[in-house]
């Protein structure tokens, strides 16, 4: 999906819609978790920053609503919203970390081997032969980053993976 929305300060505005409907209607949203996902996965494309961070509070709370009802989409959604993490404003990237910690917990932990774009050697993907398969470090981007809440907010984050 696309978004259709011209107006940025109308797609806040819907996402924000969509994040009280998350919030208060805890029960009522578990038959709509695919379409809130696939919503969410439009909005993490969104050029606009503030529409990017209200998404990625958004998936926190839909995160914090369903739980592990979210196992079998979570890696789609980390992918989703992998590039997020190296948006040129800091307060996107912090969003992003954060709602990528909140589904960590909830069936994305095998994923974290592709936000550090490791390659087991002995598997070449066939891709690989023809130049396009292109992994991106991720983790160290944000580890090297120039903005030390951005860091913080990592090693935090990183930090509660290893102990919870």
């Amino acid at each position: 999906g696309q978004a259709v929305e011209p107006s940025e300060e109308v797609r806040i505005l819907l996402i924000g819609l969509l994040r009280s409907l998350v919030r208060h209607g805890t029960h009522t949203i578990k038959p709509y978790a695919q379409d809130f996902c696939e919503i969410l996965l439009c909005c993490a494309r969104d050029p606009f920053h503030e529409a990017l961070v209200e998404s990625c509070a958004c998936l926190c709370d839909l995160v914090a609503t369903l739980g592990a009802k979210l196992w079998m989409v979570s890696k789609i959604m980390l992918a989703g919203y992998a590039p997020v993490l190296s948006h040129r404003r800091q307060q996107v990237r912090v969003s992003a970390i954060r709602a990528i910690s909140a589904l960590v917990f909830n069936g994305a932990h095998e994923s974290l081997l592709d936000l550090c774009s490791f390659r087991d050697p002995n598997v070449v993907p066939v891709r690989a032969f023809f130049g396009d398969d292109i992994k991106v470090n991720y983790m160290g981007k944000l580890i090297t980053d120039s903005c030390a809440n951005v860091r913080r907010e990592l090693v935090k984050d990183v930090g509660s993976w290893l102990l919870e």
